[in-house]
């Protein structure tokens, strides 16, 4: 089809195509963050209106202590029996007659401030049974 045109046909349809991203870019792309400043220049002014910020140091602090709290639930301590994974699993599995097959520790792994420990476990048994370890690692125990 492209081949049958003249260059100045194509010329002329290679106008108007362009004119046409340039339309849809503006729509999609630059008339947004425009938007985005204008909504910035409000609050900012706004905000040195009133003087002070809105934000509330008592409100920053609870939602402070349930992050805490929250993240405290879920630390583990591996000094504790009851918060080692491989004490709880060994253990679970010499009561149920299952095999712990693989304990395979992985270092801290995280991009944030939280470091996250990962340790793989490895076992072999009744399905049901390794169902039921998982369950209470995962809910009863929090590991």
């Amino acid at each position: 089809m492209l081949s049958n045109l003249t260059y100045k046909q194509k010329l002329k349809l290679f106008g108007v195509a362009s004119f046409l991203l340039v339309i849809l870019c503006y729509q999609f792309s630059i008339k947004r963050t425009i938007q985005e400043y204008l909504k910035y220049d409000q609050f900012e002014d706004l905000n040195n209106y009133h003087g002070e910020s809105n934000i509330d140091i008592r409100d920053i602090q609870s939602k402070s202590t349930k992050v805490n709290t929250l993240y405290k639930q879920f630390l583990l301590d591996t000094l504790q029996a009851d918060k080692n994974l491989l004490s709880v699993a060994s253990n679970y599995c010499k009561e149920n007659n299952i095999q712990l097959k693989q304990y395979k520790p992985i270092y801290a792994l995280g991009n944030d401030s939280i470091k996250v420990l990962t340790m793989e476990v490895t076992v072999e048994g009744s399905y049901i049974k390794c169902l039921n370890l998982l369950y209470e690692l995962e809910t009863k125990k929090k590991l």
